[in-house]
């Protein structure tokens, strides 16, 4: 069995509570507080990398990653209850205040495109993203000014169109 590819990509550390799966379409918000430095940065990248692909190259053609922040409860991302270790946490920045480090991110997360920027009159804006394909983190490349690792991508067995094609023949 082939060993699914590798490949670097910018990291978005997914911060809101909610997790991006593939097929799913988010709004991600970028504060105006200057909290999430590392958004900017990365849209400056992915600029930069699809303006060097050709001239009329879009932003959705440069692929990124969402990964969860660990929960800051226990390492691995579980919360420690009265009755033992619950399965589920919140995601989130680590309460203590610090900066997101290779060391809170889940090793699991899911490549994204960004199909767009939408802003508002009050200086806050979303990054539209929707989620593509499962990979794993393999290693934390680059901290600053954004995340960048080494993915390996695991595509889904079952796609859209081999369901509606068995669907189709029954």
């Amino acid at each position: 069995m082939a060993r699914p590819p590798s490949t670097v990509l910018p990291v978005i550390p997914h911060t809101s509570g909610s997790v991006l799966l593939p097929g799913i379409i988010q709004r991600l918000p970028v504060s105006s507080t200057g909290t999430r430095a590392d958004i900017p940065a990365i849209l400056a990248n992915i600029y930069t990398r699809a303006a060097s692909r050709g001239p009329n190259e879009r932003i959705d053609t440069v692929p990124v990653a969402c990964v969860p922040v660990k929960a800051p409860f226990l390492p691995d991302g579980h919360i420690l209850t009265e009755h033992g270790v619950s399965s589920t946490s919140p995601l989130g920045k680590p309460d203590d205040g610090r900066p997101i480090t290779k060391n809170d991110l889940f090793v699991y997360g899911v490549a994204a495109k960004i199909l767009g920027i939408e802003g508002s009159g009050s200086g806050e804006f979303y990054l539209r993203i929707e989620g593509t394909c499962r990979v794993g983190v393999e290693k934390v490349t680059q901290e600053r000014p954004f995340f960048e690792a080494k993915v390996q991508y695991f595509p889904d067995k079952s796609t859209l169109p081999s369901l509606v094609a068995q669907l189709c023949v029954v």
